[in-house]
């Protein structure tokens, strides 16, 4: 039970995370004269992103906690064991890309949206779209065609984002005073 409450606690944190995220980039086109907003909401996604990745990893761990009392291992690759790794790898990627400066609250958005695919897969995908492994519930019955259309969906969400962002204007270039030969 503490297992599977964790894991859906940080899914719904990611979920939270996808919709601030469609917020952001709109409020990043549409009005891109709130800052004061869009800083605030970009503090609210990067916060459910943190918080969801914590409870992703807890619940993984946990995961792993009660696969070894039921089924002898605490690690297996069973598909779901490996779509949860590659999820909490991709949102680790995106907290970690902000953290250093790779991106800023545009990236993070966009990040947000990609990672909540492999959420998709890992949770949706794994259990009724496979159909295999330990966790599958709907051996392959469960709307792989809605769970597609949602895909391709986002991808276009995130492809228009970055063709509108590549469109935009970037700020003016400033040499730094060491290299243009100025200064001491």
């Amino acid at each position: 039970t503490l297992h599977v409450l964790t894991i859906t606690l940080g899914y719904a944190a990611f979920f939270l995370a996808m919709g601030l995220g469609h917020l952001n980039l709109g409020l990043f086109f549409l009005t891109p004269g709130k800052t004061a907003l869009l800083k605030s909401l970009s503090l609210f996604l990067y916060r459910s992103l943190q918080v969801g990745t914590f409870f992703l990893a807890v619940g993984t761990l946990l995961g792993g906690v009660w696969a070894s009392y039921s089924w002898g291992r605490f690690w297996g690759w069973d598909p779901k064991e490996t779509w949860a790794l590659i999820a909490l790898l991709g949102y680790l990627a995106v907290l970690h890309g902000r953290l250093i400066g790779w991106f800023k609250d545009f990236g993070l958005a966009v990040g947000s949206i990609i990672g909540f695919l492999l959420v998709l897969m890992a949770w949706y995908g794994v259990n009724y779209v496979l159909g295999t492994g330990l966790h599958a519930y709907g051996f392959g019955t469960g709307g792989a065609g809605w769970m597609l259309g949602f895909v391709v969906f986002e991808l276009v969400v995130v492809v228009l984002a970055l063709a509108r962002q590549a469109q935009l204007p970037g700020p003016p270039a400033v040499a730094s005073p060491a290299l243009s030969g100025g200064g001491s």
